[in-house]
């Protein structure tokens, strides 16, 4: 019964993963579909724009979010700590391209596999905040960009 849970979890955070890293390629009139912009204080959202007057919304909207993950968790214990947390997709993710080459050297090929995933997440935080294309040019042109890169990198 635990190997069927399994292969449904790790479909869950396959697709967990997928849809974070897509999400900032997905355009919407021209737009990012879910991108902050630093520089005009816009925050798009899936075809709308929220200006940075109108964030008590996004305040609302965030602390109704936290409520109901605090919720859930409370009613079905691990659904997020075991299924959704970013933190943990991303561990089990490692841990599972680790075992493709082998129970011998596990920890240490996992380590290896968490380099570049945990590059992936830390260009993808950035897409959230400067369109993918520009992120990227800006990797090698913009010390701004690969100084966080950088330092997300670490962190993650």
């Amino acid at each position: 019964m635990q190997i069927v849970w399994k292969r449904y979890r790790r479909t869950v955070e396959i697709f967990q993963a997928l849809l974070l890293t897509g999400l900032p390629f997905l355009q919407i009139n021209g737009q990012s579909a879910f991108r902050f912009d630093i520089r005009e204080l816009n925050l798009y959202f899936f075809g709308s724009v929220i200006r940075i007057g109108d964030f008590y919304l996004i305040l609302v909207a965030t602390l109704f979010l936290l409520l109901f993950i605090s919720a859930v968790t409370i009613i079905f214990g691990r659904v997020w700590c075991g299924w959704l947390c970013p933190q943990t997709v991303l561990l089990d993710l490692t841990e599972s391209l680790a075992a493709i080459f082998g129970k011998q050297h596990r920890k240490t090929l996992q380590k290896i596999v968490l380099l570049p995933v945990s590059a992936l997440v830390s260009i993808t935080m950035i897409w959230y905040f400067v369109p993918p294309a520009e992120a990227i040019r800006g990797l090698f042109t913009s010390p701004l960009i690969a100084g966080f890169f950088i330092v997300l990198w670490v962190l993650v």
